[in-house]
Order: structure tokens, then sequence, then C-alpha cells
């Protein structure tokens, strides 16, 4: 039987070496595969740490051994100001890493739905409702920072607009995704929401309202005051509670959730938006934003592909691992490398 070909795509993911297209070995148990020896391990970690500029060298997980001598291995940093994950594919040979292994025998059209139907489940997984019902046809997911210039664009411009109309048909979930680094304080903005959420949805839009609208005179010292002098205000809210949830790190594990599905489906941008699974980078505006909701809805449960609305990266930060420098300054609308 005639060998399998896999088509490796090297996506600028740890490129000890390139190559368009390489052949598998014959296919034969793991026990007679080359294994990864120490002086490996610490080349590809520290690769690793100096590519994506981690204080902190990864560790090496092995997650699948394949009888045709590829490993499936993933570089994880746990803890920190910034947990770290990155799956690649290591070639027989112990020479590639590719981030994507495509059998070109199988069909494409199966291996898109599978990627999106995966997708699909760790965007959903956890996400934290903000408005409507989970039950409604058209599932939108947001992945934001509440320091990030071009969120609170989305956010007062396009999405809290169409929050304010009740669409029945649309929920709406967020997704936290502080970039620590580059946001000091957008950690703990993502703690005081989510424990003014566990209030109501209401608390949590008014709080987002306030932040996004004052991100300019916002700081790591004055946020949780900032929060607080606006919740106390608001009625029937326990403030008792609300400084409990932020003394005991109730939500801590909630946020992390959240970083960690965005580093599952390797998030590159925020704000980045799924709507019933379909992935738009960027963010669009309001115009492109009502055609897309308008689409999904009469593509809700037929199976229908919902349109793109077109190239949103400009509205982004993007290459959220490279840690870029965006200021809504920024003329050009494009995030510019420190």
């Amino acid at each position: 039987m005639q060998a399998k070909r896999l088509t490796y795509f090297l996506a600028a993911l740890l490129p000890l070496g390139f190559a368009g297209q390489l052949p598998i070995q014959a296919q034969q148990s793991t026990s007679s595969c080359q294994e990864l020896s120490p002086d490996l391990v610490t080349r590809l970690t520290r690769f690793t740490q100096l590519r994506f500029r981690l204080q902190t060298t990864p560790r090496l997980e092995i997650v699948e051994k394949r009888p045709d001598c590829y490993y499936k291995v993933a570089f994880v940093v746990v803890g920190g100001d910034k947990p770290f994950r990155k799956t690649a594919y290591i070639s027989p040979d112990r020479k590639h890493l590719s981030s994507e292994l495509v059998d070109v025998d199988g069909d494409p059209d199966a291996a898109i739905q599978n990627d999106e139907a995966r997708t699909k489940k760790i965007v959903a997984a956890g996400a934290q409702l903000i408005h409507g019902s989970d039950n409604a046809p058209v599932q939108l997911v947001i992945y934001a920072d509440l320091q990030c210039p071009y969120c609170a664009r989305f956010w007062t411009e396009v999405l809290r607009p169409y929050i304010s109309t009740n669409d029945p048909a649309v929920a709406v979930f967020y997704r936290s995704y502080p970039l620590e680094r580059q946001h000091p304080w957008a950690r703990i903005a993502s703690v005081v929401s989510k424990c003014s959420e566990l209030q109501g949805q209401s608390y949590f839009i008014g709080l987002a309202d306030k932040i996004y609208a004052n991100q300019r005179t916002i700081t790591l010292d004055n946020i949780v005051g900032f929060a607080s002098s606006y919740l106390e205000t608001q009625a029937n809210f326990d403030m008792n509670q609300f400084r409990a949830c932020l003394s005991s790190g109730q939500v801590d594990s909630a946020i992390q959730a959240d970083i960690t599905s965005g580093q599952q489906i390797e998030l590159s941008a925020i704000p980045t938006i799924f709507i019933n699974g379909a992935r738009f980078r960027g963010a669009p505006n309001a115009q492109q934003f009502a055609a897309v909701i308008e689409s999904a809805k009469r593509s809700s449960g037929s199976g229908v592909r919902i349109p793109s609305p077109g190239n949103t990266a400009d509205n982004s930060h993007r290459d959220v691992e490279a840690q870029l420098n965006c200021s809504p300054h920024n003329a050009s609308r494009r995030c510019e490398k420190q």
C-alpha cells in the first residue's frame, strides 16, 4: 500500500528548518521512533522562549506519539503574568517543526468542518453570557481586553448600540483576553468586571461602558476604586459581595479559562468575534456587523456558512504573542512593534 503523504504548513512557528512538503515515514511501532534527546528538548524550549519573548523557559510536553514517528508536542508556561501554550509537530528526523499536519488524501471539507467544530466548542465552553438567552439562534462570542483601545471602539460604536436593541435572536458572550505586558491594568479590570457580572449582566455592561469610556484616566492604582465608585451607585448592587469576590480570587479560574481557550485556538488579535462559530479577525464596523448578524439569522441551523465581512484586522490589536504597541492615536489604525 502506497504510503500517504502529508503537507506541512510552517506558519512561522519555531522554524528549525523549512519545507513545503515532506514524506512521512513508513508506518511502524512508536518504539522504533527516534526519541527526543535532552539536548534537542533544551534547544527547542530555549528557541521557543526567545521566539515568543517569554520570561520563563517553557516546559515541553509530548501530547501524542504517532505511529509514523511524528510527535505532537506542546510548549507550556503555567502561571506568571502571561501563561503560554503552543503546539507543534516534530518530524521523524527531528529537524523540522510544523504547526499543522494536513492529510491531502483526506476530505478537505470534512477537515474544515472538524476544525470549525473543535474551535466552536472551545470558544463556547465556559463563555460569560452578558446579554440575551443562551438558547438564542445567533451566538456571538467576543474576546477582548478592557484596556484595549480598539476593543473600546468596537464596544462603544458597534456592539453596545446593538445590545441596546435587545434583539432576542442574538446572545452575546464575553471572554477576557488581557494583554498584561502591554496593558498593566487589564487583568484587574477583568477581575472587577467578572465580579460585577456575578450579580447581574446589567452591572457588567454598565461597568464596561464606564471603563471603556475612561481608559485614558484609569491606572493600575485606581482601577478598583474607579469600578467601586460606579458600582456603589447602582441599585441593589451588594458591595460587600463584590469586595469578597475581589479578595477571594473567586473569578480567577474563569479568567484563566478565557485565556486558555484563546491560546488553544491560537488567538492572534483582539478584539476577535465569533458568530455561530465563524471567526472574524478584527472588528467590523456597524454596517458590516449588522449585515453579518442578519446573515447569521437567516443561516442559523441551516449549515450555511456565514460570509465574512471582509478584512477588518486594522481595527484590532494584531499579533498578540508579539505584544504589539497599539495606540488609539495611531493614525494608521495599525499596531506597531515595540
